[in-house]
């Protein structure tokens, strides 16, 4: 029969022996204390800010839940099936964090939304079963966002409310590929693909990349998605004849104004009818590239909630191409960006050339303020079939402008009318094709930073640079603005990637999205080439990694280990390390900054407050009940207070069976009875007092050998101050009783010839040692509790400081939480076990009343100072200096 079976279903309470009921007890303390580490985890984890994935978080939240629904059930077995409540709790608790942790990409207010009960939630619906698998281009609005993603959905939109030219086309929704990932189960194998990788390993994130594609690879189309892509297609085909088309993904997410995925996903050109089923899984595949995965693990977004949609458009026989920015990115001016190439524009967003650039005044005239001519030398042109080409540009041709005055004013005329739509600066890819007709490919907004850089700064100040300090560049153009300081990495070969260090300074040829995979670890990124309102670029500034482009031969200039600063703002590159610049930790501090707003985060954050925020402090209270649990540890404090009450209630009777409770008599003022499990004692007479010659129990006799420590007070009060002694009298005045009934509580130690369990109050606070000793090294342990005191809370958490901190310089792992103290050693020789329980009696000692004599942080490093040099009274070293 289960635990659970043996809880709700017998028809009354069950005896239970002590030998059983010991047993349940030391398992929930075991539960117990793996929860409470766990949840020490889980907060610092949230606090540090760095990233992580739902491969790490995840299992740390299910073993919490584990072990807290473990607790309850040892309790509920130990007490004769009582406290289902408590069980029921836990069950409401799991529910509202699998709310959270739900999918949600179909909410219209997405991740700016706080509610978390999504299931009764009006404003989010979920795909209805009768959403089609495609839809035209004519029929789309940005009502249609959750079924085709942000990209097709703004596009369509401006299309048929504002008749901007787009090409023609349609969409496979989001339904359509959720059903082939859900028929094969895709989404589970992917979880398990990516669920241990580091992402800050660009070896493994390939590997996981390479096992994904190969998944889908190998997942069978089913035939009602192939029909529908070639039907789609036919239609289209009906309308303009045997065309070609361009693919390109839509994700539900992508394009949003922080998380732009620009250029991770792949875009197939030029794509017939026979090759399009394979280019559209092509595209679907391309989720999964090293890149993609990575910009989803630093900014925080859950694959579930993002699933993708296609869209294929007819292909554009371009004669020129680009992309054209409402707004200047960096904040500097109020002028339009225009960069254009001729042919297509896949040399612009991937900045493999640098393109001409226009700046186009806001006005009816669209004036022509400024132009750069570049430097292309050839264009992507399409094939007839599938597939693009490369033409050379003759020398007149490659330096004349590729748009004349009508074509910016057309196409800047359409950019405005969509930035006025939207109300927000627009990102727009456009194309002009061979008869002169602008056609508008892409919208999406456009973030415009205010210079600052990874640091948070966006320049160095002039007066830090000496007027004869050496530059090595002081060209180019700033793409993304920011400071970073480390050694340069000269990239010959994508494939070095794997090799590239956190912190370094990225120095490529030409800048590429698949760069994307080791730009969150980057200080910098220097380009020969590239361009400002490429792909790169975009995700540079949603980074703040500070770029700098088209420096025509940093390659040359800088060389491998190189320690440099970057200037992005102000074009320069510098020798060495200015303003004490931190390269590793400026990367990090960036990707903290943008993780900690992330939707992963936030998603998190919301279910560490059912989890780890504390409520049932005073076991007094008339709120220290089951139902008033709110919080898994709620309930390990209600469940742990509960065990002690029931066993020692249980010790304190006359008799257990054949377990009699000994009383102890030593040099300690404290009450202890011993209950010998087997070989702990000696033969004794009935009734008999115990003394330490009796005890035959190596841990016991190690734990009294450092408690009768020459010197130590264990009786009288220590100088304390006037704070401590009114939080000492008025804890008594609120509670008359709590004295009596801690000060006169007895202490129980459960021994055997190896074991110890000691669980005492002493004072007004308790702790537990639970320990096994014995020559076989991988049995021994030293589990060690404490928790409580007199003082006021900050007193009570310094004390809880010094514990932890000898504890630590004497190798245990340790978990502190405000006043709670967890200590584990394991696996070490039984004579350093033993060692290590003697200096365990001796700082149980040490540390008696010591809180309410802790006034300030110095007192703890004073404190944790003299109990390492041997002083029986540590407190006294700072009480006995301090005025009356």
């Amino acid at each position: 029969m289960s635990l659970f079976e043996k809880i709700f279903h017998r028809q009354k309470p069950e005896a239970i022996s002590f030998k059983a009921k010991l047993d349940h007890f030391q398992r929930l303390l075991f539960s117990n204390d793996e929860a409470l580490k766990l949840m020490g985890g889980l907060s610092e984890l949230l606090v540090s800010g760095r990233p992580f994935s739902r491969g790490e978080i995840y299992p740390i939240f299910s073993e919490v839940l584990k072990n807290t629904q473990e607790v309850t059930e040892h309790l509920s077995l130990m007490c004769g099936g009582k406290y289902k409540t408590l069980i029921g709790q836990v069950d409401r608790i799991k529910e509202e964090c699998d709310r959270i942790l739900a999918p949600v990409p179909f909410c219209p207010e997405r991740w700016d939304c706080t509610e978390t009960d999504c299931d009764r939630c009006e404003k989010s619906r979920k795909p209805s079963p009768d959403t089609p698998y495609s839809y035209t281009v004519d029929e789309i609005t940005v009502n249609h966002t959750r079924e085709v993603g942000g990209k097709m959905s703004r596009l369509c939109e401006v299309h048929n409310r504002l008749n901007v030219p787009i090409p023609d086309g349609f969409c496979l929704t989001s339904r359509c590929f959720e059903d082939f990932f859900s028929v094969g189960g895709l989404y589970s194998k992917i979880d398990e693909a990516i669920s241990s990788i580091d992402f800050n390993d660009n070896a493994q994130v390939q590997q996981a990349s390479r096992a994904i594609q190969a998944l889908i690879i190998a997942s069978p189309i089913p035939q009602i998605i192939e029909k529908t892509i070639l039907d789609e297609y036919d239609r289209l085909a009906g309308k303009h004849g045997n065309i070609l088309v361009s693919v390109r993904s839509s994700a539900v997410g992508e394009d949003d104004l922080h998380h732009s995925f620009a250029g991770l996903h792949y875009t197939a050109l030029n794509v017939s009818r026979e090759n399009l089923v394979d280019a559209c899984f092509e595209v679907l595949i391309s989720k999964y590239l090293p890149q993609s995965l990575v910009y989803r693990y630093i900014t925080g977004l859950r694959d579930v909630d993002m699933p993708m949609s296609i869209g294929c458009l007819e292909m554009i026989d371009s004669e020129t191409s680009g992309v054209l920015f409402t707004r200047d990115p960096m904040g500097n001016r109020d002028d339009i960006i225009i960069q254009a190439v001729r042919g297509l524009g896949t040399k612009v967003v991937d900045g493999s050339v640098e393109a001409q650039e226009f700046v186009v005044e806001r006005s009816d005239t669209c004036r022509i303020l400024g132009f750069k001519p570049g430097n292309q030398d050839s264009m992507a042109a399409p094939r007839t079939t599938d597939g693009l080409y490369e033409e050379k540009l003759p020398d007149e041709l490659a330096r004349k402008p590729c748009l004349n005055q009508d074509q910016v004013r057309r196409i800047v005329q359409y950019a405005l009318r969509i930035e006025q739509y939207y109300d927000a600066p627009q990102d727009i890819e456009w194309a002009v094709d061979r008869n002169g007709k602008v056609y508008i490919l892409q919208c999406r907004p456009l973030a415009v930073t205010d210079a600052g850089g990874s640091n948070g700064a966006s320049r160095i100040p002039s007066a830090e640079i000496a007027a004869d300090h050496p530059v090595l560049i002081d060209k180019g153009e700033c793409a993304s603005p920011g400071l970073g300081s480390g050694k340069v990495f000269l990239l010959n070969r994508f494939k070095d990637l794997v090799d590239f260090p956190s912190g370094g300074i990225l120095v490529v040829k030409k800048t590429s999205p698949e760069l994307t995979r080791v730009l969150h670890k980057a200080s910098g990124l220097i380009a020969d080439i590239g361009n400002t309102t490429g792909h790169l670029a975009i995700i540079a500034r949603e980074l703040k990694i500070p770029v700098l482009v088209n420096t025509v031969d940093a390659t040359k200039l800088l060389s491998n280990g190189m320690l440099v600063t970057i200037d992005a703002l102000e074009k320069k590159v510098y020798p060495g390390s200015i303003m004490g610049l931190n390269g590793q930790q400026d990367a990090l501090s960036a990707t903290k900054s943008i993780f900690m707003k992330s939707p992963m985060y936030r998603i998190w954050k919301d279910v560490s407050q059912l989890i780890i925020p504390l409520n049932l402090t005073d076991p007094d209270s008339s709120d220290f009940a089951p139902d008033k649990c709110r919080t898994l540890h709620d309930v390990t404090r209600f469940a742990h207070e509960h065990s002690m009450i029931e066993m020692f209630s249980l010790y304190e009777s006359a008799e257990h069976e054949d377990k009699q409770a000994y009383p102890l008599k030593f040099p300690v003022p404290l009450d202890i009875y011993v209950i010998d499990l087997g070989n702990g004692l000696n033969k004794i007479e009935e009734k008999k007092v115990v003394t330490p010659e009796e005890i035959s129990s190596e841990p016991f006799l190690s734990l009294i050998r450092g408690m009768t420590t020459p010197g130590i007070r264990w009786a009288g009060p220590l100088p304390i101050d006037f704070k401590g002694f009114t939080n000492l009298l008025m804890s008594n005045i609120v509670d008359p009783g709590r004295s009596e009934r801690a000060l006169g509580s007895r202490s129980y130690a459960i021994i055997s010839d190896c074991y110890l369990n000691f669980s005492s109050r002493l004072g007004y606070h308790f702790s537990r040692l639970d320990a096994y000793a014995s020559d076989e090294i991988n049995s021994n342990y030293i589990n060690f509790d404490f928790r409580g005191g007199a003082a006021d809370p900050l007193r009570r958490m310094r004390r809880a400081k010094v514990i932890a901190r000898i504890l630590e310089l004497s190798n245990f792992s340790v978990t502190l939480q405000n006043d709670n103290v967890l200590a584990t050693i394991r696996k070490i020789p039984v004579q350093a076990i033993l060692e290590l329980l003697t200096e365990i009696g001796r700082l149980m000692g040490a540390v008696r009343n010591a809180d309410v004599t802790l006034i300030n942080d110095d007192n703890v490093e004073q404190f944790v100072s003299a109990f390492l040099s041997g002083d029986p009274v540590p407190a006294l070293r700072f009480t006995e200096k301090r005025p009356n």
